[in-house]
């Protein structure tokens, strides 16, 4: 794709961005269409969410519109915004790898060190942990679940079940999102923050919940299941610590 007439030139010292007009569509398998708006960053044009995501495989991708050109972004990209698409309304985004040129180096050089105010800047930030499967709508029941009062008083339960739970919360805490290096500003930044695992939808307040309540159940087991495993009881400590942001 050609994107010398995609994007024109920003405004460094008027702190310029690009944000992504998100067109809705009752539909979830019809084509992404989006218009790109070049915003002031101290008085955006409209309030916008940040999305905060893992770009995956650069050479796997699928097409989006781009005002009106096709457009091809990553297929995990392309599975959040069709996620995160609303039936009936417009949204406007900002998606690094849509509203920054990437073939302009000084341009991401420039929008690399503008990324705090960005997250800062925007009404809440969208994490997209990335399509369902490995049993994460298990993982996401477990989190809610310890929400709720007493919903959450042993783990992993007992019996064949058990390691199912231990296996989907496992990789659910080894997505490739926990792990990305910008992961902590996105997050720590934000005025409020939504986690999205396929088509479910997770609170900030109910991440931190959820996984200080299995946090507390795990250092207090010498049982099967994770409290034997050092590297997992250290990513519930840096999950509850992010999301918690200092607060």
């Amino acid at each position: 794709m050609s994107t010398h007439k995609l994007y024109s030139p920003l405004s460094d010292s008027a702190r310029e961005i690009r944000l992504l007009k998100f067109l809705p569509s009752p539909d979830f398998s019809a084509p992404v269409h989006s218009t790109l708006h070049v915003s002031p960053l101290n008085d955006p044009l409209e309030p916008y969410k940040a999305l905060s995501y893992a770009w995956g495989d650069p050479t796997i991708t699928a097409p989006i519109f781009l005002n009106g050109k096709g457009c091809l972004v990553t297929t995990n990209l392309h599975s959040a915004l069709r996620h995160l698409r609303s039936e009936t309304e417009t949204v406007f985004l900002w998606a690094d790898a849509v509203c920054i040129d990437q073939s302009d180096n000084g341009e991401k050089s420039h929008r690399v060190a503008q990324m705090g105010r960005i997250y800062r800047g925007a009404e809440g930030v969208l994490v997209w942990l990335g399509d369902e499967g490995d049993d994460s709508s298990l993982a996401v029941d477990l989190i809610l679940s310890a929400c709720v009062g007493d919903g959450l008083t042993e783990f992993p339960p007992p019996g064949v079940a058990g390691e199912r739970v231990v296996n989907a919360m496992r990789k659910f805490l080894f997505r490739e999102w926990w792990s990305r290096l910008w992961v902590v500003q996105e997050v720590v930044l934000a005025r409020e923050v939504s986690f999205f695992c396929g088509a479910r939808r997770i609170e900030e307040v109910e991440m931190s919940v959820g996984m200080s309540a299995f946090l507390g159940l795990l250092s207090n087991s010498s049982g099967t299941g994770f409290a034997q495993e050092e590297i997992i009881m250290e990513r519930f400590l840096m999950i509850v610590a992010m999301i918690d942001r200092g607060g």
